[in-house]
């Protein structure tokens, strides 16, 4: 009895080392040099701090709100789309 119990639990075993474990969790790495990773999350980091700093803006009461300063805010994103070009290109939720 005790060697018929221990056979399925061989079989299966045999069964799952038989077949590769593939990781399908998650994004997929983008294939880049870590120096052109390290650029480009630098990029992104800025590009959202300037999103946050915008959005802390427009969320004030409209008497307080500085249009001037969304306006300049507003024009350091345009620059991020260039600036992120030669390391892979702006992603499209920008």
């Amino acid at each position: 009895m005790l060697m018929h119990d221990t056979c399925w639990i061989d079989r299966a075993r045999a069964a799952i080392d038989s077949k590769p474990k593939l990781e399908t969790r998650g994004r997929r790495k983008v294939a880049m040099e870590d120096n052109t990773r390290i650029v480009r999350l630098q990029i992104l980091k800025r590009r959202a701090s300037v999103v946050q700093r915008i959005k802390a803006e427009i969320s004030k009461p409209p008497g307080e709100q500085n249009t001037n300063k969304i306006i300049y805010l507003g024009s350091l994103l345009y620059g991020f789309k260039a600036e992120i070009e030669p390391y892979g290109g702006a992603p499209k939720s920008w």
